[in-house]
């Protein structure tokens, strides 16, 4: 069966995630109805905002951040490094990593994350 969701129907909150600097509007598509070992949402994260910095290494989350609107800044162990409209970051299980909105408005990402099972994308 097809299924339809929309960004605006349903959004939640993150309350400072992982002692973040600010709450984190989200829209969790498909939660409930997706069979996919992974979820899939969009956030938006106000100015000066941020995702703390973590990992995941006892869960083994991969999680990917794609940047649809706005500035951020991405935390590594080895710094940060800037990402704007259009580009991605991926964290693996164990990499400490976080977000933050380093722009004068909103920022708007689309995030997905899962768990993973052993096996590894093709590089072609």
């Amino acid at each position: 069966m097809v299924r339809f969701d929309n960004e605006n129907d349903d959004v939640q909150v993150y309350k400072r995630l992982y002692d973040g600097k600010s709450n984190i509007s989200y829209k969790d598509f498909f939660a409930s109805a997706s069979h996919l070992p992974a979820r899939f949402q969009v956030w938006t994260i106000p100015p000066g905002g941020s995702e703390g910095r973590h990992s995941h290494e006892d869960d083994r989350l991969e999680e990917i951040y794609y940047v649809i609107e706005g500035e951020a800044m991405f935390m590594t162990p080895n710094g940060g490094r800037p990402l704007r409209t259009g580009e991605a970051a991926m964290a693996a299980p164990g990499d400490p990593h976080g977000i933050r909105n380093v722009g004068e408005t909103d920022l708007k990402l689309a995030v997905m994350y899962g768990r993973v099972n052993g096996e590894t994308g093709s590089e072609d």
